[in-house]
């Protein structure tokens, strides 16, 4: 295992619902904090399985 290089910023992010003033409800997101990743392309390919088209990779 390598050490991951961590250079994708991603915003961790929270519902927030609040009252739309017609007697219902709004849903917004607002942002928590943000966390640092490793994004690497991987392989894939698309089959069809029981229920349909699904997606398969290689580990």
């Amino acid at each position: 295992m390598s050490i991951p290089l961590l250079n994708r910023r991603l915003v961790l992010e929270a519902p927030v619902v609040s009252p739309d003033g017609a007697g219902g409800q709004m849903e917004s997101w607002t942002a928590m904090g943000t966390l640092w990743a490793e994004i690497r392309p991987k392989t894939g390919r698309e089959a069809t399985g029981e229920a349909g088209a699904m997606s398969v990779r290689a580990f």
